[in-house]
């Protein structure tokens, strides 16, 4: 399988499990459902652009080995997913 493959199927698998994991264990959200599910939908898509553009420079612009690519973009994945969604899907609701 391509570095290319492997990676959207690794994201595509686990969508679901990370936001079930977020809402209930990293967040504790208590949102409704609907909103929220679609905001992360959208985070996941701006994350996951984020990591596949890092893997095809690393691996077609600098030649960099494509074990260590797939390492670096996920570091994107990670830090652009966990503050969209700290900030953006799973944020408290302002108390006044």
């Amino acid at each position: 399988m391509s570095p290319e493959t492997s990676n959207v199927a690794g994201y595509a698998v686990g969508l679901v499990a990370s936001y079930l994991l977020n809402r209930n264990y990293t967040f504790n959200s208590k949102q409704s459902r609907p909103g929220e599910m679609f905001r992360f939908l959208i985070v996941f898509i701006v994350a996951y652009a984020s990591n596949f553009a890092m893997l095809l420079f690393l691996i077609h612009s600098i030649n960099l080995h494509a074990g260590l690519s797939q390492v670096l973009a996920g570091v994107v994945y990670v830090a652009a997913s966990y503050l969209m969604n700290k900030y953006y899907v799973f944020k408290a609701p302002r108390v006044s």
